[in-house]
């Protein structure tokens, strides 16, 4: 990028974080202490789309602008970090490196590749499926790396265009993050804040994501119907051949299959143990990773190094750590308060709104 878009990509963030706190100044009445934290972590917020290489250093300069201006305490931010989370995620991401190790995920691209009468709705079905449902068992990153492997394979032997399906994909694999507390970290920090457990997800969020999963699929398949249908004849020319869709090796994936089902099984039992132990809710839930990757750095012992210099996303961990504690100068210095009141004032008497209007304003918020 060009300085002279640097420095109108610049201009704009500040004037419209600017304007916006001037608004909520003059609007809805904020002090001066309040109006400066909704202006940094608008700044910060902003400097993701604008500046998204630079994000890390700008959280790195608007953490100490907001405690030397007092406007979040030191004490508030190792508070409100949410250190609990980002440990989760580093276990977790290393158990994802020692799958990957173990040939876990090529096991199921070959299983999917090595099936009899494939169709293209076939393909795009079982593609979906196993996308959203790995997105609940690892996380959603891990889960379209390894699907969008899968999709270019395919369609480079079959020679169509693979943005459709990579798009079915990456639309299957958020859907699913959502099934369970594993799909991202958002997941990890409502179930930490609220104290659901993992339980609490697969009895409300999973059945859920599973109709939005359905519905999702049937919009895609009718959207991209000419794609697959391309997909179904190619597919349809090569039911003659003995030759699979890509190369197929044998992959040893007991040893991969356990580590998953050992770690899941240990999440999801975390509420019935914390019960037997009396623990603190989402103690093993928290730590549940931590043995997991424990296993697989002594397992694993010479790759252990590696797990945890490149499988752990220590960029991103990092941002995530900055940007809670930055969000908590917004309920340390009132503003929450201030937004939960004008809120409930708007709709006052209006309740059966209140939620329909939560909804739409976090998925503008999520986009």
């Amino acid at each position: 990028m060009s300085s002279k878009a640097l420095l109108s990509r610049f201009a704009l963030l500040m004037l419209i974080s600017l304007v916006v706190g001037a608004l909520t100044h003059f609007s809805w009445g904020l002090n001066g202490q309040q109006t400066l934290s909704v202006t940094i972590f608008l700044i910060i917020i902003l400097a993701t789309l604008f500046f998204w290489n630079f994000r890390l250093a700008i959280a790195f300069i608007g953490l100490p602008v907001l405690i030397l201006t007092d406007a979040l305490k030191l004490e508030g931010f190792k508070t409100h970090c949410s250190l609990e989370v980002i440990l989760f995620l580093v276990g977790m991401m290393v158990v994802v490196g020692g799958l990957r190790d173990l040939g876990f995920f090529t096991w199921i691209i070959q299983n999917i590749l090595k099936m009899k009468g494939m169709t293209g709705r076939r393909f795009v079905l079982i593609t979906a499926v196993v996308s959203a449902l790995s997105a609940s068992a690892v996380d959603e990153v891990t889960s379209i790396l390894f699907m969008a492997a899968l999709v270019f394979q395919v369609c480079d032997v079959l020679k169509v265009r693979p943005i459709p399906f990579l798009i079915i994909c990456v639309m299957a694999t958020n859907v699913g993050s959502a099934g369970t507390m594993l799909g991202n970290p958002v997941g990890i920090l409502i179930g930490s804040k609220a104290g659901l457990t993992f339980e609490d997800f697969m009895l409300w969020s999973f059945p859920v994501m599973l109709l939005a999963l359905a519905a999702t699929i049937a919009l895609l398949m009718t959207w991209y119907r000419d794609e697959i249908t391309q997909l179904d004849q190619r597919l349809a020319q090569r039911r003659g051949h003995d030759f699979p869709l890509g190369p197929t090796v044998k992959v040893p994936y007991m040893r991969g299959l356990m580590l998953i089902v050992g770690t899941i099984g240990l999440v999801s039992l975390h509420h019935r143990i914390e019960l037997l132990l009396e623990l603190e809710t989402n103690t093993v839930l928290y730590m549940a990773p931590l043995i997991s990757a424990g296993i697989v750095m002594i397992w694993r012992r010479e790759r252990t190094r590696y797990y945890i210099e490149h499988d752990v996303e220590w960029w991103t961990l990092i941002f995530f750590l900055m940007l809670f504690g930055v969000a908590s100068t917004l309920q340390y210095t009132g503003v929450t308060t201030e937004i939960a009141t004008n809120f409930s004032s708007l709709f006052e008497g209006q309740s059966e709104l209140l939620m329909p209007a939560v909804i739409v304003l976090s998925v503008r918020g999520a986009e």
